[in-house]
């Protein structure tokens, strides 16, 4: 059986087993557990997700798929972590974004939209900065962290903890 990542707050997971379960939303929860049970545990814990979408096709809005594994893991995270996100900031989207975005709005609260923000390729960096502070975002967006981009510290707890349970 899978189980979450702290023995403190060890939960069986057995749903995840189910062949039925989407391997997209299965690693949306890995990646929760390991924030929430490890990074993270204080419930009163909040995180700002950055979500670039730089490069990514019109031809994606046309897959069902795509469609289905964004209402999966907005109903996932509303149910196992509704209070737990302060904010989520969309970058670099594509012109053709807000069609989607559409959709994926009609399945929010109020609380939740109100946590979303959305910023075209001209607008990251300032956007970026009205949530986070310069020092911590990387230089590849226009910030003045010393990290590289994927190589934070929890970043790499992570890859690690995935790697060592792959091996």
């Amino acid at each position: 059986m899978w189980r979450a990542f702290s023995s403190s707050r060890e939960k069986v997971l057995p749903h995840l087993l189910s062949p039925s379960y989407d391997i997209p939303l299965l690693a949306v929860r890995y990646v929760q557990e390991f924030l929430w049970t490890r990074l993270q545990p204080s419930e009163d814990a909040r995180v700002v997700l950055v979500l670039d979408l730089a490069g990514l096709g019109f031809n994606i809005i046309s897959n069902g798929e795509v469609v289905k594994i964004i209402k999966g893991c907005v109903a996932m995270t509303s149910a196992h972590y509704p209070a737990r996100s302060h904010k989520m900031i969309i970058i670099n989207v594509p012109t053709w974004f807000h069609m989607l975005f559409a959709i994926v709005k009609g399945l929010l609260n109020d609380a939740q939209k109100a946590k979303i923000n959305v910023f075209k390729k001209s607008e990251v960096l300032n956007g970026l900065r009205q949530f986070i502070d310069d020092d911590n975002i990387p230089k590849e967006y226009g910030g003045s962290s010393p990290v590289p981009l994927g190589q934070m510290p929890n970043e790499q707890a992570l890859r690690c903890c995935v790697m060592t349970r792959l091996d």
